[in-house]
């Protein structure tokens, strides 16, 4: 659930929508917006491991317009698609945890068999098309 804002002073409500109607989109981009923050980290991972937008949303499936929109933080991603953000662009379990973590996901948890057969696949390096195998072997859903 999302924290929501606490306003340190008394503002009336009509000062608030004013603000609002007066900044728009940049009234909320000034406050803390983990859409747009997924996306930022999920860029500056791309242009780190050299991965385009395009590259990335075909190894995902999306449309290229779907794929703007998870990155620009108009859509929200899933948890399944940072997953499998994570395995496309070879992150690290740290790196993972980050990227749920900064968009509000469960971290992996190695308790729950599903998580614990991720961090394996992570440790090992495994590929998108790998870690799916394998989790199809042990009898888990896919992160497809």
């Amino acid at each position: 659930m999302a924290k929501r804002e606490v306003w340190d002073e008394m503002i009336e409500t009509d000062e608030i929508m004013g603000k609002i109607e007066k900044d728009g989109a940049e009234y909320f981009s000034r406050e803390k917006n983990t859409k747009i923050e997924v996306g930022i980290y999920l860029e500056q991972l791309m242009e780190e491991r050299n991965v385009t937008r395009k590259a990335l949303f075909r190894k995902l499936n999306l449309e290229e317009s779907y794929g703007r929109k998870l990155l620009g933080g108009q859509r929200v991603p899933t948890r399944k698609i940072l997953l499998q953000c994570a395995f496309i662009l070879g992150l690290n379990l740290e790196e993972t945890q980050r990227l749920l973590e900064i968009g509000q996901k469960p971290r992996l948890y190695p308790r729950i068999r599903y998580d614990a057969a991720i961090i394996h696949g992570i440790k090992k390096e495994m590929s998108l098309d790998e870690i799916n195998a394998f989790l199809e072997e042990i009898g888990e859903d896919s992160i497809l």
